[in-house]
C-alpha cells in the first residue's frame, strides 16, 4: 500500500512451461468500495 493508502502495488514472479502453452493468465482486481471497481485483464501464453 502506498503513503497516501491509494494504490497497492503486487509483483508475481512465473516461470511457464511448455504444459501451459496456451493457457490464459489473468489478473484481477477488486475494490468493493467503488462502484464498478474491478478491472481485468488477461493474457493467452505461448510457450515454446
Amino acid at each position: 500500500v502506498s503513503e497516501d493508502s491509494n494504490m497497492t502495488i503486487s509483483i508475481l514472479t512465473f516461470t511457464p512451461t511448455r504444459e501451459d502453452h496456451d493457457k490464459v493468465v489473468t489478473c484481477r482486481a477488486e475494490n468493493p468500495k467503488v462502484r464498478g471497481g474491478i478491472e481485468e485483464d488477461s493474457w493467452k501464453l505461448s510457450v515454446f
